[in-house]
């Protein structure tokens, strides 16, 4: 059978006595691991993880509960081609493959100092030494490439989950499965309709014309075909050349005589300042003659002599006396 989570793609597949799963994406809490292979019992689990991308803790912890599910139902755990990600968690912790559990290969970074370009390649398990990495040739330039890790945390799983003899039913199913190149367990799986391809979308069809004639877009007309101006319908609204100047009438007076233009008044000399330092002429500063209320601007020029007091003024009928005369 063939199931697919959001996250993790779950194959497996019975051959008699051993059941062959392979696993391809990421392990995380959407794996619906608890699901898979629940009436499976007494028989050999070999899952392949070499297309396992990511772990995460969520994962790890259902991973672990998924392998003691299975070990308590009588099963054996055999991991195949165990990925990097996969190797990390096995360092990490240490019944990832169960109790029991063994690890039969797995995958290891190297790099090729020739073609400057890392690769990953698989080792059965047995023959990794301690503090040791296997020889690996690169397959273009046919050179020796480089282990890109520590040796000895990186191969430090080997010597708790590498060591134990393989059942013969086991080591005759990971014989299948390689020379299959690894698709024996999706090929023995029933075949599930492909997916549906999208269509593409038609090509956009032309625009239709607008029902409306009077809203379709209209070609210009050429300049020789265009109809001359009309003239305005209102002749008083017609532009009139201008006059000349000979045929203009002449300009008549104003009709109210005291609007008429009157010939300007000269304004008074007005004398300059004197410079400073210049000398003022000598004599009697002139007297400014200035204007009285209701009378003459010139003061009237009184006679000479005593003040006649207003009483004795009054008295006299023929006018003042002179006190200096006798009667």
């Amino acid at each position: 059978m063939a199931n697919a989570g959001p996250a993790l793609v779950f194959e497996a597949a019975e051959q008699g006595s051993v059941v062959m799963a392979a696993l391809t994406g990421v392990i995380n809490e959407d794996n619906a691991l608890d699901e898979r292979l629940t009436a499976t019992r007494g028989k050999g689990v070999l899952i392949d993880l070499a297309n396992i991308e990511r772990i995460n803790s969520c994962g790890v912890r259902d991973w672990i509960r998924f392998a003691q599910r299975l070990e308590a139902a009588g099963n054996a755990l055999y991991l195949l081609r165990c990925s990097p990600v996969v190797v990390a968690q096995l360092n990490m912790v240490r019944n990832f493959c169960g109790e029991k559990g063994q690890v039969l290969s797995f995958q290891a970074p190297y790099f090729c100092p020739s073609c400057d370009e890392e690769r990953t390649e698989t080792f059965p398990a047995t023959n990794v030494g301690a503090g040791t990495s296997p020889d690996a040739t690169c397959p273009v330039c046919k050179s020796q490439m480089e282990f890109d890790d520590l040796p000895d945390l990186y191969f430090a799983f080997a010597k708790i989950h590498g060591s134990k003899a393989v059942p013969p039913e086991i080591q005759s199913a990971v014989e299948n499965f390689r020379t299959s190149g690894g698709k024996q367990a999706s090929a023995a799986a029933p075949s599930s309709p492909p997916p549906p391809r999208l269509a593409l979308a038609p090509a956009a069809a032309p625009a239709r014309p607008a029902t409306n004639p009077n809203l379709q877009v209209r070609p210009p007309t050429p300049a020789a075909v265009q109809l001359p101006a009309r003239p305005a319908s209102n002749p008083g609204l017609q532009a009139r050349p201008p006059t000349p100047a000979a045929l203009q009438p002449p300009m008549r007076p104003a009709s109210n005589p005291s609007l008429q233009a009157r010939p300007g008044v000269p304004a008074p000399p007005v004398s300059a300042p004197p410079l400073p330092g210049a000398q003022r002429p000598s004599g009697p500063k002139p007297v400014v003659a200035r204007p009285l209320m209701g009378g003459s601007p010139f003061p009237a020029q009184r006679p000479s002599g005593l003040k006649t007091p207003v009483g004795a003024a009054a008295a006299s009928p023929n006018g003042p006396t002179d006190p200096t005369k006798k009667p």
